[in-house]
């Protein structure tokens, strides 16, 4: 399915999630065929491209299922007036990719909160969110394309000049991964650090490269290489505060997914080293 009859299909989707209906394993279906992480950001040269030589019809029709969408909740007549962005949810499952019914292909299935009724209201206050921040890119996108070029260069000088000022007196690079090895053993096991700091290297990770992020810990997290002790919240607090880039939230992603070749590539080629 090409990008623009993907996004049509995902804005149609969202309008018919009934939540008292809607199981966890269906939840987490939904994500890992439609959330795209490029729709996430609005610089990302293939979202761009696509929207803009995207046919109107289709842009209108995307935009309007999205903007129904957010106002009906995503068709539930709930209040999520009672959650915040502060309000935590997390899922983390096994999946067998030769299954194609989801009660099959998700197994292992442990949510938190673990009330699922709490769960899947939270999840739904957290997804019309990312719903909305998807469907202002598209309007930036296709409102102002040369305006966002503009701006992404902006942010490629500021990328630049923020490098520069790391240089010590010495003209040495400042390496903000120097800090108290313990702090980075409550994360990760043995030398994970390591492969963690690889990716993080290889990815040239900023505040907008968030797909790279949810991959790098979601394949460590499989691969038993973090402490099952920690969070999505945590290494999303860990990162804040050790590299200095404000990540919101660190979300699931299936590290086999077809998105996810390239970087399952260059993770298998770090830890094989």
């Amino acid at each position: 399915m090409d990008f623009i009859n993907h996004l049509l299909s995902f804005s149609t989707r969202i309008n018919r999630i009934n939540l008292n209906k809607t199981s966890v394993k269906k939840i987490i279906s939904i994500e890992e065929i439609y959330l795209d992480e490029e729709y996430l950001d609005p610089y990302c040269l293939n979202f761009q491209s696509n929207l803009i030589n995207a046919k109107e019809k289709f842009l209108v029709l995307i935009i309007n299922n999205f903007d129904e969408a957010i106002k009906s909740k995503c068709g539930n007549n709930i209040d999520l007036t009672k959650y915040s962005e502060k309000d935590y949810y997390n899922y983390r499952f096994e999946t067998d990719e030769n299954q194609q019914n989801i009660n099959k292909r998700y197994y292992n299935v442990k949510i938190t909160p673990e009330d699922k009724k709490v769960f899947k209201e939270i999840w739904l206050h957290h997804y019309i969110t990312t719903l909305s921040k998807i469907v202002a890119n598209i309007r930036k996108v296709t409102n102002n394309p040369k305006q966002v070029a503009m701006d992404e260069l902006d942010n490629l000088k500021k990328v630049q000049t923020n490098f520069i000022e790391t240089l010590d007196s010495k003209g040495e690079i400042y390496n903000p991964i120097e800090v108290e090895k313990e702090f980075h053993n409550k994360i990760f096991k043995d030398n994970a650090f390591e492969v963690w700091q690889s990716m993080f290297e290889k990815f040239n990770i900023t505040k907008s490269k968030r797909a790279d992020i949810d991959f790098m810990f979601n394949v460590m997290v499989y691969n038993n290489l973090i402490h099952n002790t920690i969070r999505n919240v945590d290494i999303r607090n860990w990162i804040n505060e050790v590299y200095e880039i404000s990540f919101d939230k660190i979300k699931y992603s299936n590290h086999k997914s077809t998105a996810n070749e390239k970087r399952l590539i260059i993770y298998n080629d770090i830890i094989s080293k």
